[in-house]
C-alpha cells in the first residue's frame, strides 16, 4: 500500500512539474492566455510555488491585467519578502497606473534589496522620474 501511495505522489509531482514547463513554454511563445490558464492550475494546486506565482504575475502583466499582476506579485512577496524581481515589477505597474506613493515604495525596496549597481541605477532613475 505504501508503495502505491509513493508511486501516486511521484506521478503527481511529475505531472505538476510538466505543467509548469508547459506554462513556461507558452509564456516564451507569447501565448500569455494559455500560460495564465496553466499557471492558475499550478498555483491552485501549490500556492507556495514561488516560481509559478511570479510567472503568473508576468503573464498577467503581458495581458495588461495590472490588478491581477499586482495581486500575484504581492503573493510572491508574502512567500519571499526579499523577492527583488517582484518589487521591480510592482514599481513598473504602479508607475503605469500612476500610483506614485506605491511606485515610490516599490522602487525604494528595490534600492534596499539590489546588490548590483545596474539595478540600483535603474531604480534610482525610476524614482527620480516620479512626479506627484
Amino acid at each position: 500500500m505504501r508503495l502505491g501511495v509513493l508511486i501516486l505522489l511521484l506521478a503527481s509531482s511529475l505531472a505538476f512539474s510538466q505543467n509548469l514547463e508547459q506554462a513556461k513554454k507558452a509564456y516564451q511563445a507569447q501565448n500569455y492566455k494559455t500560460a495564465t490558464e496553466i499557471l492558475q492550475a499550478v498555483v491552485t494546486k501549490d500556492p507556495q510555488d514561488l516560481e509559478a506565482q511570479f510567472l503568473l504575475g508576468l503573464a498577467d502583466m503581458r495581458l495588461e491585467q495590472w490588478d491581477l499582476a499586482v495581486l500575484q506579485f504581492r503573493k510572491v512577496i508574502e512567500l519571499d519578502a526579499d523577492h527583488l524581481p517582484a518589487y521591480l515589477q510592482l514599481g513598473l505597474i504602479y508607475e503605469k497606473k500612476k500610483d506614485i506613493p506605491r511606485a515610490q515604495e516599490a522602487w525604494k525596496k528595490v534600492l534596499d534589496l539590489a546588490k548590483d549597481e545596474k539595478t540600483k541605477h535603474f531604480a534610482q532613475k525610476h524614482l527620480g522620474n516620479l512626479k506627484p
